[in-house]
Order: C-alpha cells, then structure tokens, then sequence
C-alpha cells in the first residue's frame, strides 16, 4: 500500500491448500481493513496473476506445487517487489531453517499458518494475520538482485573471492532478530564456544 493510499489493503493469497487458502480467506473477509483481490493455488498462478491484480502485500506458502514459495518470494522481489508475508505450518525450532530463507528470499515477516476455527489459538492467530498483512503493506520493498550463492547459481559464474577480515578483533558483534529470532538467537548464541 503506498503511501498516501486510502482504502482497504490489496491482499492475495498463494496457498496450495484449499482447507488454508478458504480459512486465509474467511480471515481477510472479516477484517474491514483487508480486500482479497485473488486467492490461487500455485507459485506459477501468483506470478501470471500479479501485475493484474496489484496486491499491496502478500500471503505466500513456502510449500507449494511447482514453483515453491521462496522461488516465487524471489521472482517476486526481482520482478514485481511486494510485501510479502509468510504464512508457515510452525514458526518455532523445526520451520526456522524454512523461515529464515523466506525472510532471505525477501519476504517480510513470518506469521503461524491457521489450523482450522475451533482450534484455542485461532482469534490470536487470525488477529496476528490481519495485523501483519496491514503492517506489511505500508513497508517499502525494492527491487532485489540475487546475492551470494543465489547470483553464483544463477550466472553459472563463480562468486568473487571473499575477503579477510581485517586483523584487529572487534569490541562490540551486534545481532538483531525478529520473528521467529529468539529460538534462532540462541542456537548460534549456545554454539558459541566459552572463549
């Protein structure tokens, strides 16, 4: 959503499920602040259907037929920058590998994936969803060029030389983490040798 926009935030769904993607979109229908303008079902559909439909954020899969979601976060971010909000089976220890290529891939945030209305967390859940899709969407994205292994993979070409770090130990390391960060800041925080 630029800046200056009225309206409801523009919002489509990439989600192969069709239980999830009807769940996603009962949740965007009850939020005033929200419009579904397309909900689809693959990587591919996302891509053929974004200039179209011109979301201001969306919610992307990461496991999907075909194109997976951080293939499609990646063309989206070099093609057509989006917000894009990752909507994950878990957001704890066994998802965080897949949530931090999704956040490397471009996408902006990742938020725990609905299971179904019954369930005790669903209102916190689906509060959670709304309140990313419309945070997101006021974030500008910019035009992604692949980098590091992804460039090397893509070129054919080999990545330059890294270069050593200067031989002066440094005073202060600082590490910032976001969602999802906390279990992964302590995995590289408890592999830290004592010294």
């Amino acid at each position: 959503m630029s800046p200056g926009k009225t309206g409801p935030v523009r919002v489509m769904l990439v989600e192969d499920s069709l239980v999830v993607r009807e769940l996603l979109r009962y949740i965007v229908s009850r939020d005033p602040r929200l419009e579904l303008v397309a909900a689809v079902a693959s990587g591919e559909e996302a891509l053929a259907a974004i200039e179209a439909v011109r979301p201001d954020v969306i919610s992307m899969d990461i496991r999907l037929p075909g194109i997976d979601g951080l293939e499609t976060t990646r063309r989206i971010m070099s093609e057509r920058p989006t917000p894009i909000v990752v909507v994950a089976d878990s957001v704890e220890d066994s998802q965080l590998r897949i949530s931090m290529n999704a956040l490397r891939a471009g996408a902006l945030s990742v938020v725990e994936k609905p299971v179904a209305t019954t369930h005790a967390g669903y209102e916190a859940i689906a509060g959670e969803i709304c309140t990313q899709f419309r945070i997101m969407a006021q974030v500008p994205v910019i035009r992604r060029r692949p980098i590091g292994s992804e460039w090397a993979g893509r070129t054919g070409g080999a990545l330059p030389a890294p270069q050593p770090f200067p031989a002066q130990t440094p005073n202060v390391l600082a590490i910032a983490a976001s969602t999802g960060g906390p279990p992964a800041l302590a995995r590289v925080l408890g592999a830290l040798p004592e010294g």
